[in-house]
């Protein structure tokens, strides 16, 4: 019973720690778990076991098994049936810290399918597409390499699938493409369900996976994304009453079109207005242009009250999301994202403004409940409306000399050293950090 426990601690810390493709969230989570994997471990049997017990031991070492290849969804169904088998109040309190995990996962993935995916199996697999929505609920697939199906005659850019989420659930149905080399195609029906970062069809097989998703599958960074600026490594945590970071200068955007990200967690306890993300209210000579996270935890974008327009997707559930306002100045619209999702989508004329004071990270000149809880790490300021398409396939990769519109990036904060100033990769509109205090960004 010795070897074998060792042999346990051995696997789960392997699964939990090892392969360089787990994302920050994952190892965050895992390293909470270790302390209940040693009990777990140490618990398994005293020798002399009977044939339930050894059943329960394959089953745990085959869940050890599952959490190595990232399967934790998987593995919760096989640890509880060894629960079943063999009672042991160490493993159900395994068991309870996996399931908060696959929730957790679970409830991320009802953001959308948005983002670039990978066929991992079936005889044509190795092609990749992407995700588009314009309301969160249906979604069109677009193929951007097509490995072998190009031998059928399929294109990058191809519209292969056209899927709608099923009464706000992960199960998603409609049509997928075929075609045959002798030519000759026509519209399936096609279901599968977003499990993770995980599409399985309806015989619960692993087709699909999700190549970049921000907090579940980590930043994956291509060696064609690389870039010589400094990678983004921290955070900062922003107290909810009079933390702030004030900018140098006021921001040359608001009189044309413009595009602003960022990367925030929020508690899932926060209480009430969770405060402004980027404002200048009531600053003296300010325009009252503020973009906030407000009392449902839904994104907000404040015009000086008209427009004043909020979001659906309540953030405060302790993930990184990578949110983004976007005005159209062309068009007339302004769109608000949620990890490439559309959770605004205003049309109207909105008037121009010249700002002429800086505005404040965190907090606008105001003090209590309109300043920000939670955590910041990565800022970027566009004097240029990104589409859809682009804010996804760039949300997890810095924004280098390859990007598409890198001569309109007018501000980057990559948070990649921990000092009283956040520098401007791009500019010199650095800030000055009052009251919030740094952390690792990679598990905050």
């Amino acid at each position: 019973m010795k070897k074998f426990a060792i042999c346990m601690v051995v696997m789960i810390l392997a699964c939990f720690l090892g392969g360089n493709q787990v994302s920050a969230q994952e190892n965050d989570t895992h390293r909470g778990f270790l302390v209940a994997d040693a009990g777990v471990v140490q618990a398994v049997g005293n020798g002399g076991e009977n044939e339930a017990e050894v059943e329960a031991k394959a089953l745990r070492a085959k869940g050890a098994q599952l959490l190595r290849e990232k399967k934790q969804a998987e593995a919760l169904v096989v640890y509880k049936k060894s629960l079943e088998l063999q009672h042991d109040p160490n493993i159900e309190a395994f068991v309870k810290k996996l399931e908060g995990m696959v929730g957790k996962q679970q409830a991320g993935s009802k953001a959308g399918l948005a983002g670039e995916w990978e066929r991992v199996e079936g005889k044509d697999k190795g092609y990749k597409f992407r995700y588009e929505s314009t309301d969160g609920n249906t979604y069109k697939a677009y193929l951007t390499e097509t490995g072998r199906l190009a031998r059928y005659g399929f294109t990058v850019n191809e519209n292969t699938q056209i899927v709608t989420r099923q009464s706000n659930t992960n199960l998603f149905k409609g049509k997928a493409k075929w075609r045959w080399t002798s030519g000759g195609s026509e519209w399936r029906a096609y279901e599968f369900e977003l499990v993770g970062n995980e599409l399985k069809n309806k015989e619960g097989k692993t087709t699909t996976k999700r190549i970049r998703l921000e907090g579940m599958v980590g930043e994956q960074q291509s060696a064609s994304s690389a870039t010589a600026t400094p990678k983004i490594s921290y955070a900062l945590n922003f107290n909810g009453e009079d933390s702030y970071v004030d900018l140098t200068g006021p921001l040359p955007i608001f009189s044309d079109s413009f595009t602003i990200s960022m990367r925030v967690k929020v508690p899932s306890n926060a209480k009430g207005r969770v405060g402004v993300l980027l404002g200048d209210y009531n600053i003296p000579g300010g325009k009252n242009i503020n973009l906030e996270i407000h009392n449902k935890g839904q994104i907000r974008f404040f015009w000086n009250g008209s427009p004043d327009l909020y979001g659906k997707i309540d953030l405060r559930d302790d993930q990184w999301h990578f949110i983004t306002f976007v005005r159209d100045k062309t068009e007339g619209k302004v769109i608000g994202y949620v990890d490439g999702d559309i959770d605004i989508n205003y049309s109207g004329k909105i008037g121009d403004k010249n700002a002429s004071t800086p505005h404040r990270i965190g907090r606008d000149e105001r003090t209590g409940d309109t300043a920000f809880e939670g955590a910041i790490r990565e800022i970027r300021i566009w004097d240029t409306a990104l589409d859809q398409n682009t804010i996804i396939s760039w949300m997890n990769k810095e924004p280098g000399s390859n990007h598409p519109n890198y001569s309109n990036l007018v501000s980057w904060f990559s948070f990649a050293t921990q000092e009283d100033t956040i520098v401007d990769s791009i500019g010199s509109n650095n800030g000055t950090v009052s009251g919030a205090h740094w952390t690792d960004g990679t598990t905050e």
